[in-house]
């Protein structure tokens, strides 16, 4: 049977919002589902402890290729009955654009997903629904001082405790099934290879007894930092859509424009 979607995003059912865990033999995947975008990520349960690493310099080339093994993706949403269309607009694989349409049944605390031909894909747990919240953030970064300088755009997702970050990389990317395959196909050199796993997804915790420290990222070296605290993001929200504020990385200036999504300080419970 066709699938009819509408052609722009729309708010997702009340019973997909919150963070959510599947965990398997292979992967551990985490996603945060606001009312209107989501992000997602997916590391192989076999990758090697990387704690230690401070930068890209640190890994060898052999272990930049585990990290191309990894997978996540982030964007806006399109819901139709039980059809989900959660859409590639920042994709860690080199994938953007391309459909991901899963039908989704809820079950009390778990969320069942399935591929339009009736095979089940995934089972969610939730680890938190939208009741102490929801906040959805764009961001899009503009190089400072240089013509034609670089860009990207991301997301920053709150959902009851928990916390999403994402970010682009800088570069292009040719269609290919994963990072690895692709830095295979086009013989990447190692720098090469560091300028597309420099695409940033991390989740983490904003309570707790270290609030707001990265748990788990596409970037190691990442986790166990701190992304922001509670200040800093009220005075985001309160900011956004007023002007940029300038950011340093990698020793690079970048002028970052803020646009504010949605934001609920406290949701009803979905219904189950």
């Amino acid at each position: 049977m066709a699938i009819t979607l509408p052609p722009n995003n729309t708010d997702v059912p009340a019973a997909y919002l919150g963070a959510w865990r599947k965990r398997t033999a292979d992967t551990h995947s985490l996603w945060l589902q606001t009312t209107r975008l989501h992000a997602m990520i997916d590391i192989p349960a076999d990758r090697p402890d990387f704690s230690g690493r401070a930068s890209w310099e640190q890994f060898s080339d052999e272990e930049l290729m585990v990290l191309a093994h990894q997978g996540g993706v982030a964007g806006a949403c399109i819901a139709a009955e039980d059809v989900l269309h959660r859409r590639r607009q920042l994709d860690y694989l080199p994938q953007r654009g391309q459909a991901f349409l899963r039908r989704m049944r809820a079950e009390g605390a778990v969320l069942r997903e399935f591929c339009l031909d009736g095979r089940e894909t995934a089972v969610w747990e939730r680890l938190a629904g939208p009741e102490g919240g929801v906040v959805g953030l764009r961001f899009h970064d503009v190089e400072v001082g240089v013509a034609h300088g670089d860009q990207c755009r991301g997301y920053l997702l709150v959902v009851g405790p928990h916390f999403a970050y994402v970010r682009d990389r800088f570069v292009a990317t040719q269609r290919a099934e994963s990072l690895a395959m692709l830095a295979e196909l086009k013989n990447f050199t190692r720098a090469q290879l560091i300028a597309v796993l420099d695409f940033e997804l991390s989740f983490g915790r904003r309570d707790g007894a270290h609030p707001w420290r990265i748990e788990l990222s596409t970037i190691p070296f990442r986790e166990g930092r701190r992304l922001m605290d509670d200040a800093i993001l009220r005075r985001i929200i309160d900011g956004a859509g007023r002007g940029p504020e300038k950011i340093q990385r990698q020793g690079r200036s970048f002028l970052r424009y803020w646009t504010l999504d949605e934001w609920q300080p406290r949701v009803s419970e979905p219904a189950r």
